[in-house]
């Protein structure tokens, strides 16, 4: 049986932290494609709504346009060089609506015309929201690909 034999091996902090910092390095590359695997996986589970309700009015009402919460999934690498890189996805318009849900709350006209959608017509110019129940696609996209980290 042969001796062993004794490695030492010094690490210099400074380069540890560049390498782990590094905008175009490994660990930003893994972030990115962790983000856009979540951001697909938000785009995958999210409502998607065919037709929009602008009300009867014909003025555009206080819902998004059919398909904008599911175009406006995206993911941002933050990588500025001064910490470990990390990915963001994030959704604009109702996301966050439909990932936590509303409580009930009032809605007001802001004109002189009154509240209307399509499936139930004409509400008046102030109504009672029932609010909406949760429908968390950003974090059943995350948990989703928790195990493949």
């Amino acid at each position: 049986m042969a001796p062993y034999k004794l490695v030492r091996v010094r690490f210099n902090e400074l380069e540890v932290q560049a390498f782990l910092n590094d905008p175009d390095g490994p660990v930003a590359h893994l972030m990115r494609e962790l983000g856009e695997k979540g951001a697909g996986y938000a785009r995958q589970k999210v409502r998607k709504r065919v037709v929009g309700s602008p009300g009867k009015s014909g003025r555009p009402g206080t819902s998004a346009p059919p398909g904008s919460t599911l175009a406006s999934i995206a993911t941002t690498l933050h990588a500025g060089g001064f910490r470990v890189p990390w990915a963001e996805v994030s959704a604009d318009m109702v996301g966050l609506f439909l990932e936590r849900g509303t409580r009930p709350h009032s809605i007001d006209s802001y004109g002189p015309w009154s509240l209307s959608n399509y499936a139930t017509g004409y509400f008046g110019y102030h109504v009672n929201h029932p609010g909406a129940r949760p429908f968390p696609f950003l974090t059943t996209a995350l948990w989703d690909l928790q195990g493949q980290v």
